[in-house]
This record gives C-alpha cells, structure tokens and sequence, in this order.
C-alpha cells in the first residue's frame, strides 16, 4: 500500500489555518528532536502556524514533541485543555508498548486512550493506524514519521565531501556490496545479531562487507571488537548527520533489524526509503509492516537466527526504488503529514 491511504484524513495539499502559535516542549534539543524542531518550525510557519520555543505567546497550542519523555507532564496539560486551557498536541512514539504483555501495559493503555479523546487534546503517532489496527485506540490520528520526509529541508551533501570516508570504505570492500548498520552501536538496534550473521557465514564475508558507522555502547564493546576482528568495518565513533546522509550512498542494504523491545519508527529507516535504498528489518516488526505499506524494497529476517538470515542475505537483493517513484511517495508522506499537523495544531481536528 503506498502513501496515499486513509484519503479520509488526508489532502493532496496542506490547510493554511489563521495564523496560530504552539509550544514547542522536548526534554532535549539533540538527535531527532532538533532535527524535527528545525524542520516544522519551517514547515509550520508557511502554514500559518509559528512553533514557538520559550516565552509562549497567551493560548498558545501545548505542542509535546515526545509524549513517551514525561507522559505525566503532558496528562496535565491535557487535563488543562478539556477545562479550558491551551490546546495539547503531542507527538508518541512507542505505541506499541500499550499492547505489550508486561504489567504496566493495561495501565498504559487506558491512559492514552483516554487522553486521545479529551476534548481539545490530541494524541498523534507516527505510524500508519493500519500496521496495527489498535494503535487507533491509543490516539487521536496519525502522520508519517518526519524522517520519512525530511530530506527536501536537510538536502545531501555533495557527492565528495568525505573523501577519506570514501576511500576507507572503498578499500575494505573491494567490490563486494555494502550492508550498513548506522549510528549508536547498541543492543536495542539489533547489533549483536548484525555481528552474528557477519560471523556465521563466510559466504555473507565473500558477498557483502558489513559496516558498522557509530559510537560503540560500553554494553556492545566484546561484540564490536568480536565484528572488527572477523573483518568487518567498525567506524566507532560519534557521526556527524552530513556523514551520515552521506554514508547512504554506499549501501545496498540498510541495517533496520532491531530487537524486539525496540519496535518502533526509524529515522535510519526513513532516510533509506527517501533515498530508495532497500532496509533489512525484523520479520514481524512494526518497521516491516511500515515497508511493505510503502512498498518499499525490503528483506524481512528473523531475529537472531544467523542461518537463516544468512540465507536470505545471499539470495539476490531487492534493487533499490527508482528515484522518481520515491521523489512522489514522498511527496505524498509530506503532504498527509503537514495536514494532520495543521488540522491539530490549528485547532480544526
């Protein structure tokens, strides 16, 4: 299914509300969250709406950016709304833990329910509700992650701005294809079974060469030097978001196979289907229904399971997506987006 669904919820062009503030609220103001800040200031602003960081204008819209970070602070401010107070819009990231089977599940799950249906309170994901039908009972509407979109606004760099770069990737794979896992090596993002799969199978060593670009977590360090010693390319260090742009143009795969207890969106993920280079994700994970609703070229592996994902691996690649069919899905993702934004932010769900 591409972008286009839910035409219900959608337009092909994003409403211009009169003109409003919101509240920009994050715990922090690295990573994804300056990155979203950057954008829909921009974004919103040629909507009519000026997303505002300190001293908020009177009535300005409560905009959270990660309801998951202080979830209590934004039950409040909801609380505030249903009685009169600033509208409350937040953006939640992990749906998907209301429905795990842990004991703070059910609880989670009655409180987001109810907080997507206060009045003049909107609970938005960043998941397509049809990856998972329940996810509509836990908000209010949802929008594409922005990092699906983004890139019109961030742009790539030029083709030769990391030579060296270049040229150490060049000269480890010696012509082999590149499977890349990108930024902070930890546990959550799969890496031990990106080794694993590295390690069990010399055919994978004699196709591809794994690249691991990022800063090893002390909980990765036996796992990384195990991968670095079995000759993969381990580039441990922090990656500038240029780099990592940049890093996309050597991949035939990108690394998207996380572990379960981090079964959520991924910028990683995102900024490969713009730029239409095929993913490895998870067989069953929420970033493997996202794909297959993009239609994106994807290999779905099990997790943890070496052989068998070797298996798939050494089986021809998907090829990646024609560039003019991922130009106009994405153009389609920015525009659903941008007016549920709108729709919410303006005061008009």
């Amino acid at each position: 299914m591409t972008p286009q669904v839910d035409r219900k919820r959608s337009t092909s062009n994003p409403p211009t509300p009169r003109h409003s503030a919101a509240h920009w609220i994050a715990v922090r103001d690295v990573g994804h969250y300056s990155e979203y800040r950057r954008l829909l200031t921009a974004e919103l602003q040629a909507l009519g709406i000026t997303l505002e960081t300190e001293n908020p204008s009177p009535g300005a819209t409560a905009f959270y950016a990660a309801i998951d970070d202080h979830w209590t602070v934004f039950m409040r401010s909801a609380l505030r709304a249903a009685l009169g107070g600033p509208r409350t819009v937040g953006l939640f990231f992990r749906p998907g833990q209301c429905f795990l089977g842990k004991l703070r599940a059910p609880f989670k799950r009655l409180v987001f329910a109810v907080a997507a249906r206060l009045p003049r309170t909107s609970v938005l994901i960043i998941l397509p509700f049809d990856i998972d039908r329940r996810l509509g009972q836990v908000a209010s509407d949802w929008l594409y992650d922005p990092q699906l979109w983004d890139l019109h606004f961030f742009g790539m760099p030029p083709a030769d701005a990391f030579p060296a770069l270049d040229h150490e990737i060049a000269a480890a794979a010696q012509g082999r294809q590149v499977v890349l896992s990108l930024g902070q090596v930890e546990l959550r993002k799969g890496f031990d079974a990106f080794v694993e799969i590295w390690r069990h199978s010399p055919e994978i060593r004699a196709r591809y060469l794994f690249v691991s670009a990022g800063r090893v977590n002390a909980e990765s360090r036996n796992a990384a030097d195990a991968f670095a010693a079995a000759g993969g390319l381990l580039i441990d260090r922090r990656m500038a978001d240029e780099e990592i742009r940049h890093l996309y143009r050597h991949a035939a795969l990108i690394w998207s196979c996380y572990n379960p207890i981090h079964d959520q969106a991924s910028g990683i993920l995102g900024r490969a289907v713009q730029l239409g280079v095929p993913v490895i994700v998870r067989a069953g994970s929420y970033l493997e229904k996202l794909a297959r609703h993009l239609e994106h070229p994807t290999v779905a592996i099990p997790f943890r399971d070496a052989e068998a994902a070797a298996a798939q691996l050494l089986n021809a690649p998907p090829p990646p997506l024609d560039a003019a069919v991922a130009e106009a899905r994405v153009k389609a993702m920015r525009d659903r987006s941008l007016a549920v934004l709108a729709r919410h932010l303006g005061g008009k769900a």
